[in-house]
């Protein structure tokens, strides 16, 4: 078999903040808590984060991304195919396209006590033209040239199977892990903790102009975003043409054989954002 395979990341980051010792203690104090605000303001605002363990991350793209994977089997035939078999099996065509990757990691760990206030944030946004197209292909066609009234396939086998095509297209992607482990792990009693504000919520949702703020002990903040106008898109296809005809060629014939298109697999997923927060 024969493998195609194209990989297209836009952005790919990694951020991480680990912290291992025996006792972790923050600088901050009874009554203070943690915060992010204006995640998600797309003028600019300047993003305001507070806490003794901070963890950031933003990833902007602009222009399109995109990729093709392809396997093409073309054979040309120019006489009769007798007791023998054709084979186009176990073939591979793959495309994985994605415009931002983000893999942040906030992690406090302690032998004793954690004590303190924590916050990690992530932003993804696509530009006015930032389309995510993904395509992975399977063509495979028998072009027998033998003309005139005889059989052109004769005790013979055509077989296409086992062949996979594989695609996904992501416009945002991200995963967000803030652990903090200790034998325990103490915060400031805040009495306004574990709360979150979306400004530009309508009464019926929130709207794309909203942004989001919050405040807790330990915070984790994400905010993903993409316009109506940017495309993700993705396709997975098979193609198959056994008994293809040159030119003015009548159709092609087969006696005494068999054509088996069997154990195929198309697999295709597109998805505008896409996280997995814990």
């Amino acid at each position: 078999g024969n493998m195609g395979f194209a990989r297209v990341m836009g952005k790919n980051q990694t951020n991480t903040l680990s912290i291992a010792a025996t006792e972790i203690d923050g600088v901050s104090v009874a009554g203070e808590n943690a915060s992010f605000a204006a995640l998600g303001d797309v003028v600019g605002t300047n993003r305001v984060l507070a806490g003794d363990n901070i963890l950031t991350a933003f990833q902007g793209l602009v222009g399109d991304v995109a990729g093709v994977a392809t396997v093409t089997t073309d054979i040309l035939v120019g006489d009769t195919i007798d007791g023998s078999s054709v084979s186009a099996s176990q073939n591979i065509g793959q495309s994985n396209v994605s415009g931002n990757v983000g893999n942040n990691l906030l992690s406090l760990a302690a032998e004793t006590d954690v004590t303190g206030l924590s916050v990690l944030t992530s932003e993804q946004s696509g530009g006015a033209t930032s389309d995510v197209t993904s395509s992975a292909a399977l063509n495979f066609t028998l072009n027998l040239a033998a003309k005139g009234g005889v059989n052109d396939v004769v005790n013979s086998a055509l077989n296409v199977d086992g062949n996979l095509g594989f695609s996904t297209a992501f416009g945002n992607d991200v995963t967000n892990r803030l652990t903090a482990t200790g034998t325990t792990v103490t915060g400031q009693d805040n009495t306004a903790l574990s709360s979150v504000s979306i400004a530009g919520d309508d009464g019926a949702g929130t709207v794309a102009t909203g942004t989001v703020s919050g405040t807790s002990d330990n915070l984790l903040g994400n905010f993903q975003t993409r316009t109506g106008g940017q495309v993700v898109t993705s396709a997975a296809t098979l193609q198959v043409d056994l008994l293809a005809s040159t030119g003015s060629a009548p159709g092609d014939a087969m006696t005494g054989s068999s054509a088996r298109l069997t154990g195929n697999t198309l697999d295709s997923t597109a998805a505008s954002n896409r996280a997995n927060n814990t």
